[in-house]
């Protein structure tokens, strides 16, 4: 039995109304982000089978085949048209040390235009003197980014997404980022627990040429018809969302993405035991 999700939509200060024209949603504010796939609670999908019944979220996480305290993966379409704040994500260990979560924020992203990015790879001594000395910027690298193009962040890297870029978001589960600057927008900034997270970790944005890997998850691309088997979310040209359970398989006949879980997961979580086994 195939599921499908229905997106969340996420409004934002930087956002970009062609995403409210894209979806059709009527807001005050611009959408920023669009939540494709999330079982984070209360910005959960909502799930259906292809014929038009409710899941419950609990079924979906339990298609994945794992043992897992929610469904692993969250996965948005974003789309600015400002500077994101200068965050950080905490990693694994510091996610379930600081907020009692079962796991950090590593995410990807995969460009559908030209853009910028700003990334610093610094340590928590460095973040606090540039903080301090009121020289953040100059931690900082500014990259341009082209459509195709894929930039890894690991948990611990210091960035900024930038105006008029348009991407693909796939993420560990997790709503965990950690303010430290925010061009003057009147939110708030976590610069203790930042200066925590932070790390010296270097990434740069590489040249799709065939599937993304990552110990988080992977990214396949398509070039025709693909018949899927196994747990997998099937991400269609519309951007909406298929999910194939463990132990299925489907036909698909113009899948865009297809993302399967990393290693990491199958190494940090037990499998479920088959009826009969």
């Amino acid at each position: 039995m195939i599921f499908k999700a229905r997106p969340v939509f996420s409004p934002r200060p930087w956002g970009d109304p062609r995403l409210n024209e894209l979806f059709g949603v009527e807001s005050d504010r611009p959408i920023g982000e669009v939540w494709l796939l999330s079982g984070l609670e209360g910005h959960e999908s909502s799930f259906s089978t292809e014929a038009g019944q409710p899941v419950e979220l609990t079924e979906v996480v339990s298609a994945t085949g794992l043992i897992l305290p929610r469904f692993p993966l969250l996965i948005k379409l974003i789309s600015t048209t400002d500077w994101l704040s200068v965050q950080v994500h905490p990693n694994d260990d510091l996610a379930t040390r600081l907020e009692n979560e079962p796991w950090g924020k590593n995410e990807g992203w995969y460009f559908l235009s030209d853009g910028s990015v700003a990334l610093g790879s610094i340590t928590g001594d460095e973040l606090k003197e540039a903080l301090e000395t009121n020289t953040l910027r100059n931690a900082l690298k500014t990259v341009n980014v082209s459509k195709n193009d894929f930039l890894y962040l690991p948990a611990g890297i210091l960035h900024a997404l930038g105006p008029g870029t348009s991407l693909l978001e796939v993420q560990q589960s997790s709503d965990i980022t950690y303010r430290v600057f925010d061009w003057g927008r009147p939110r708030p900034l976590h610069i203790e627990k930042a200066i925590l997270a932070v790390k010296p970790v270097k990434t740069s944005p590489k040249k799709v040429s065939g599937n993304i890997v990552t110990p988080y998850f992977t990214m396949e691309f398509p070039k025709s018809s693909a018949r899927v088997d196994g747990f997998a979310v099937v991400i269609e040209e519309d951007y909406s969302i298929c999910i194939v359970p463990c132990g299925e398989s489907q036909t698909f006949e113009k899948p865009w993405v297809v993302v399967r879980l990393g290693h990491w997961w199958y190494e940090n979580f037990p499998t479920k035991r088959r009826k009969g086994l």
